[in-house]
């Protein structure tokens, strides 16, 4: 799926104006947008981070102003969808992928009967699944309903904290579990921080 030398110079040129460049205009975006919460001004990435708290009130807020001004600018981040993926169209044609995943399987040297076994094993067991997760989330919360703003609620609040020598002698202690490789490299990492 490799190119002659002249048409990856063009496919690398064509990258900078396509698909990173919309990538990066959806990021500035979304960098650039601004909430009103309790008084204060936050950011997108800010307001999200509500989605995740204990308060229920306050993710169903967040969950709302989100979605709020997801709706007011849906036009632009479908076009901006659409051009991405129209791209990704292009250079899987231009390289002759016959499917959209191709290119990634290749790339991280996955067969394709793996990610069909995986889509399988998904499809067969998603519905039961998820709705025995949703079943156990709502029991947790202790709500009558979970809504679409508690799939990301914590179910416990923990105050443990662990020190960063702790957690560097257990990433130590598992790597050397895994592979020593692994953790020879890692505590070289921890040794001499790059």
């Amino acid at each position: 799926h490799v190119l002659a030398e002249n048409q990856e110079v063009i496919m690398i040129r064509k990258s900078l104006t396509s698909k990173s460049a919309f990538v990066k205009l959806y990021d500035f975006i979304q960098s650039k947008r601004k909430y009103k919460w309790e008084g204060k001004t936050i950011t997108e990435a800010e307001l999200e981070s509500f989605l995740l708290n204990s308060d229920r009130k306050k993710r169903k807020k967040a969950f709302y102003l989100l979605n709020r001004r997801m709706l007011k600018d849906k036009g632009l981040i479908v076009f901006i969808y659409n051009t991405i993926l129209q791209d990704k169209k292009i250079d899987d044609q231009t390289r002759n992928y016959a499917k959209p995943w191709d290119s990634k399987l290749e790339s991280e040297e996955i067969p394709n009967d793996v990610l069909d076994a995986l889509v399988e094993c998904v499809r067969n067991s998603y519905m039961q699944t998820s709705q025995r997760y949703n079943i156990l989330k709502t029991k947790m919360l202790n709500l009558k309903k979970l809504r679409v703003y508690d799939k990301m609620a914590p179910v416990a609040v923990s105050n443990y904290e662990v020190s960063y020598v702790q957690s560097k002698e257990w990433v130590l202690e598992a790597f050397s579990k895994f592979d020593q490789e692994f953790y020879r490299l890692a505590k070289k990492m921890f040794d001499n921080p790059w």
